[in-house]
């Protein structure tokens, strides 16, 4: 643990709601934001408020964002989830989620510098897409050099957590929020799966020339088995060809879920993050795969491509996060806990591998590193290379494995040495 961060490296920041924590970024003088909304106990259905927290480098909230370092928005669309944020090189923050009660909308919204609602984006800081569906949900969003705004998400007759959604979806929108109508069909690419099929949009990235790659989840409806997707668009919008005529390609993932997408700027490799059925004595496990550039599997990572972790003591992983240092070493986060367990808890877990698929054995216990906040169920949702040497992961925790919002937002920073 970094002992500089907060309470021994770990912070604790409890809300008046339950809260959801989605994801991190930067913020300035090694500082960090974290997105997040209130929510109802159970499930991050209808979701509440929009927070977001901003840190400085040893984990105390800032007093010049928002209200004592906490920006609280009650959006007059109605309650709201978010997915995603990205910060711009201005330091103006994108969130993108949904919006909404029963029937959900996409969800944009852009904050100043200090916690407000930018007046100069779409409608007072605030956008919203309907495409026809009774759900519409922002995952993951980037910011493109001209300062245009690129979601991934999904959209569909059901909410995530009932199940496939059905399509996946990209959009842009320029610099003032209006839709970049010159981006796909109107604005918007659809992304389909398979023949009566799926596409759950989860994560994307920016490729140098201005491609955008999204990651996510594909498969049949009816089946048990779900598949990793990987689409590729040109700069307009339009499929790359290399991938087919729809830009698409499964790479495999059997049994597992998709949650984070990953590239290595350096070797050009693009990883796949996210938990599996494990082969090797059931339950769910940590699970990475690598691909070339060309987005066919790397054979020389792992076992054909993809590894899978296995944890001692009978504990299983579920991974939401993926970050690739500065020496190609891809570190997992996500939560570790024991099935069996007649009080189940659970803890932030890390992992890091090598760029041979291997556990990186040098990297806390034997390649793993597990971090409590007390009792309950304590999950990393997102994490955050603040340096070479330092890493952020951020959750929350929650008193039971059922549930998806808690009493509070929970950080941890690690030293990495070398």
């Amino acid at each position: 643990m970094d002992k500089t961060f907060g309470k021994r490296g770990k912070v604790t920041t409890g809300l008046p709601s339950r809260v959801f924590a989605a994801d991190a970024a930067r913020a300035p003088n090694g500082g960090a934001y974290v997105a997040a909304n209130t929510g109802p106990a159970g499930v991050n259905l209808q979701g509440g408020r929009l927070v977001v927290l901003r840190y400085d480098r040893r984990g105390r909230l800032t007093r010049n964002f928002g209200k004592r370092g906490i920006a609280t928005l009650s959006l007059p669309q109605g309650p709201a989830t978010v997915g995603g944020m990205a910060v711009q090189p201005d330091g103006r923050l994108v969130l993108v989620g949904s919006i909404g009660g029963m029937h959900q909308d996409l969800l944009v919204v852009r904050l100043t510098r200090s916690g407000k609602l930018d007046g100069s984006f779409a409608d007072s800081g605030v956008q919203t897409a309907d495409f026809g569906s009774s759900y519409e949900g922002g995952a993951d969003v980037a910011v493109q050099p001209d300062g245009s705004v690129v979601v991934a998400g999904s959209t569909g007759t059901t909410f995530p957590a009932s199940g496939p959604v059905g399509e996946g979806f990209v959009a842009r929108y320029r610099s003032n929020g209006s839709v970049d109508t010159q981006f796909g069909g109107g604005g918007t690419v659809i992304l389909r799966g398979p023949a009566g099929g799926y596409f759950d949009a989860q994560a994307l990235a920016l490729l140098g020339d201005g491609s955008i790659l999204v990651g996510g989840n594909s498969g049949v409806v009816s089946g048990d088995s779900n598949l990793a997707a990987v689409a590729l668009l040109r700069s307009n919008g339009t499929p790359d060809p290399r991938l087919g005529p729809a830009g698409i390609t499964y790479p495999g993932l059997g049994n597992g879920i998709l949650r984070d997408l990953v590239l290595d700027r350096r070797s050009g490799r693009v990883y796949l993050a996210g938990s599996a059925l494990s082969q090797r004595g059931g339950g769910v496990r940590f699970f990475l795969m690598a691909l070339e550039p060309d987005l066919s599997r790397d054979e020389s990572f792992g076992k054909f491509g993809a590894v899978e972790s296995v944890m001692s003591g009978g504990a299983q992983g579920l991974a939401n996060s993926a970050v690739v240092d500065g020496r190609g070493r891809i570190l997992l986060g996500g939560t570790a806990f024991v099935s069996t367990s007649p009080r189940p808890r659970g803890s932030f877990a890390l992992a890091r591998f090598l760029p041979t698929g291997k556990l990186d054995k040098a990297f806390g216990h034997r390649g793993w590193v597990h971090t409590f906040f007390g009792k309950g169920w304590n999950v990393a949702r997102a994490l955050l290379l603040q340096s070479r040497r330092r890493l952020l992961a951020v959750g929350n925790n929650a008193s039971a494995e059922t549930t998806e919002t808690g009493p509070a937002v929970t950080l941890a920073r690690y030293r990495l040495g070398r």
